[in-house]
């Protein structure tokens, strides 16, 4: 539609806007002004992708020249930006690629089966899992493992408790010489 050269199966082209609008008598399938779709080409920008619900909100934009995608805003901070509300005037850590942001609470839920884990891994090019802080659900316990250590090292148990199995702990020293090592600053 619009050329003469095809180079899809569906191909439609016009110069004077950048949008395509489909759309029936009794509803917007796609529409740049209903918001309920959008593409958009910026000479100067990049290209963008829009999905709204009808409404000023946007639920997923992936615009400019840097590729971020935001969810619920369309000028992420990050890679990912995933926004209920306002945190404030704050802008995400440079260090950051993803930014869960909200005026209250602000999570991420980690949902797993009742005698499995939910984990947070470190990895580096050497060892993909060098580090894990996870939940054994089925213990209702956090644990800590380092190094790439099958070992679960330290962990803090449903009643509160809390166990390290190896190694030693020093309160106030960085070098602890015995299972417990209590040392004074001077």
């Amino acid at each position: 539609i619009g050329t003469d050269a095809p180079a899809a199966n569906l191909h439609v082209y016009r110069h004077s806007t950048s949008f395509v609008k489909i759309q029936n008598t009794s509803e917007f399938i796609g529409n740049t002004s209903g918001n309920a779709f959008r593409f958009y080409n910026y000479d100067t920008g990049g290209s963008s992708l829009w999905v709204s619900d009808g409404s000023t909100t946007s639920l997923i934009v992936k615009g400019g020249t840097g590729g971020s995608v935001g969810i619920g805003t369309a000028a992420p901070d990050q890679l990912l930006h995933i926004y209920k509300a306002t945190a404030g005037s704050v802008t995400a850590s440079s260090d950051a690629q993803l930014v869960v942001e909200n005026s209250a609470i602000a999570a991420i839920n980690l949902l797993s089966g009742s005698s499995s884990h939910g984990q947070i891994l470190f990895g580096d090019a050497a060892d993909n899992d060098d580090g894990q802080f996870g939940y054994d659900q089925a213990n209702q316990e956090f644990y800590w493992k380092t190094a790439g250590s099958g070992n679960k090292a330290l962990y803090v148990h449903a009643n509160d408790n809390v166990t390290m199995l190896y190694g030693n702990l020093g309160i106030g020293s960085t070098a602890p010489a015995a299972p417990l090592d209590v040392a004074r600053a001077s």
